[in-house]
């Protein structure tokens, strides 16, 4: 509860986006968070160029208001944008983490550690380790980049998780100390590299790809998502341990190749872009804001031209 207690009281202290107070007709507050946060306190032409192109996108969005759920799929870029978050839903879920979030006593069992002590011990440093590795890389996001981290981590759990699969085979097979206490040490190293990623980026990434107007519909998709996933995760995870012990690790090797190919392939780049610019990625010619960066492209301001630059290349 005590998490819960200091977000609930903290959140009234947390600024109104400029993009929100647009779409309520307050541009002045919202001109005035864009010089605080973006013009260093002044009324910079970056602050001028960024205003507009909110300005722009939200009175698209208004003239075609009539937002339903056949709006989610109703354009190639709003497809796209589906695609990506029921990615981000799923992956979250069906990566292996759920094997490990609520079965790792009996995963531990599997390998000869059966002590209570000794497995409640290993829960517990598994949850600082993980806690610290989001955070730490949580820090890294915007100078990273978002698929580098999600490459990165698909395939360094992909790796891992066969590393663990072989290991657990090994233990079953001989018994050996060795090969359980491999286990261990790839639970610990899988950890890392979903951590990396899918900790800190699954919710950010369904913001940052999701126009304003349909946020909300495209935010419930990824929520629905990752719930079927979690409740598939309930019901079949123990069946499969159960019957087929450590060859049920096979299905998520089979699951995270899968996941593999499609981060490197389909999972778009969103570093140092404003959300008006990665609308340009999914949109294209149908974003407004293009004609914006072309109006700025002859500006005297560096940091203007080089967002329109960026804006034009995408």
């Amino acid at each position: 509860m005590i998490p819960s207690i200091i977000q609930i009281s903290t959140v009234w202290f947390l600024p109104e986006s400029p993009r929100w107070l647009i779409s309520h007709d307050r541009d002045e507050e919202a001109l005035a968070a864009l010089r605080r946060y973006h013009g260093e306190g002044g009324d910079t032409e970056l602050v001028r160029l960024e205003y507009e192109e909110i300005r722009a996108a939200i009175d698209n969005e208004k003239r075609n208001e009539a937002t339903t759920w056949k709006s989610m799929v109703s354009t190639s870029g709003n497809r796209y944008r589906v695609f990506l978050i029921v990615c981000m839903g799923v992956f979250s879920q069906w990566s292996g983490n759920g094997l490990i979030s609520y079965y790792l006593s009996r995963i531990m069992d599997t390998v000869g550690i059966k002590s209570k002590d000794t497995q409640a011990l290993v829960n517990g440093l598994l949850t600082v380790w993980n806690w610290l590795v989001a955070l730490t890389t949580a820090m890294f996001v915007e100078r990273l980049g978002r698929r580098p981290l999600f490459r990165t981590s698909t395939i360094g759990m992909l790796v891992v998780f066969s590393s663990w699969t072989v290991a657990s085979a090994r233990f079953a097979e001989t018994g050996a100390n060795a090969a359980g206490i491999a286990v261990m040490v790839f639970v610990f190293l899988f950890m890392f590299f979903y951590s990396i990623a899918f900790s800190p980026l699954p919710v950010a990434y369904s913001v940052e790809v999701l126009p304003y107007s349909i946020r909300a519909k495209g935010m419930a998709t990824y929520v629905f998502s990752t719930k079927c996933a979690v409740f598939v995760n309930q019901y079949v995870n123990p069946i499969g341990l159960e019957a087929i012990s450590w060859r049920f690790y096979l299905v998520y090797v089979v699951i995270l190749s899968i996941e593999s190919f499609i981060a490197y392939g389909w999972f778009l780049e969103t570093k140092g872009k404003a959300l008006e610019e990665i609308a340009v990625i999914f949109d294209g010619e149908a974003a407004d804001v293009r004609l914006h960066a072309e109006a700025a492209k002859e500006s005297n301001d560096p940091m203007v031209r080089e967002l329109s630059n960026s804006m034009r290349e995408a």
